[in-house]
């Protein structure tokens, strides 16, 4: 169909903030996907193509080891991974006080 194509055509010519693996991230990455490749308009098949798209880094390579699983069973795994509350907490946590720590002044203690 025209709506198929045209949002086929948009994610090709996208180049999307990819998520490589940092659960602080993990959130935005999935809005992201729901926003995009998620649409009720793609098939399986389609998601499966351009989840690549979104990712890079550990995340990547972990997609090359899942091939002929669903998009669906894909989804789960990352999310068991990096999407469960305390990890993307404490993910949070760290860079929160990593930032912390880099707006101390030399002579703070």
């Amino acid at each position: 169909s025209t709506v198929v194509l045209l949002i086929l055509t948009m994610l090709q010519s996208t180049q999307p903030v990819k998520f490589s693996g940092n659960p602080s991230d993990y959130p935005t990455f999935r809005e992201r996907l729901r926003d995009n490749p998620e649409d009720e308009v793609l098939n399986d098949s389609q998601k499966l193509e351009f989840l690549p798209k979104f990712v890079n880094g550990e995340v990547y390579e972990a997609l090359e080891r899942v091939t002929g699983c669903s998009y669906e069973a894909i989804m789960e795994i990352l999310h068991e991974r990096y999407g469960n509350l305390a990890a993307v907490a404490a993910a949070c946590i760290e860079n929160l006080t990593a930032a912390m720590s880099k707006k101390r002044s030399p002579w703070q203690t």
